[in-house]
């Protein structure tokens, strides 16, 4: 597994979802910032310490790197190849792994933040083929 090239391609997909999130919840008046959501659901200690912020920072990158190393072990598999195509059908599997996610996530925390869940959920499906389409790009490259 090469490394260097998973984290690349983890850190630029991840860098562009949430540049796409962060336009969308601009461009939606409505809050699509996974790395904030993310901050609601550590403890109350963090928040108070501001932590919980650059906790949910970290988190969202580590699930990004984690899903380019998914992506990784299906391409050198040969399970897929790494073209836009492939990146529009892992795009839309992830998305929809990741409003399951979500979804259980906000039922098992007590958080309830002040978003339009189904606005979300729909803005889930696009923010990850923005990051599957980047991810593929990377895996291009080379």
């Amino acid at each position: 597994m090469n490394r260097e090239k998973m984290i690349e391609a983890g850190v630029a997909g991840t860098t562009l979802m949430t540049l796409f999130s962060y336009g969308a919840s601009i461009y939606e008046g409505k809050n699509f910032k996974e790395p904030e959501l993310l901050s609601e659901f550590f403890p109350k200690q963090l928040q108070d310490f501001h932590l919980a912020v650059p906790a949910g920072w970290l988190t969202h990158y580590s699930m990004g790197i984690s899903w380019a190393a998914v992506f990784q072990l299906l391409f050198n598999r040969k399970i897929v190849k790494p073209n836009m195509l492939n990146g529009m059908l892992l795009g839309t599997l992830s998305g929809i792994m990741a409003i399951a996610i979500w979804r259980s996530a906000f039922k098992l925390h007590s958080i309830n933040p002040k978003i339009s869940f189904k606005s979300f959920y729909r803005h889930l499906i696009l923010a990850h083929l923005v990051y599957s389409l980047s991810v593929v790009e990377v895996y291009q490259k080379n």
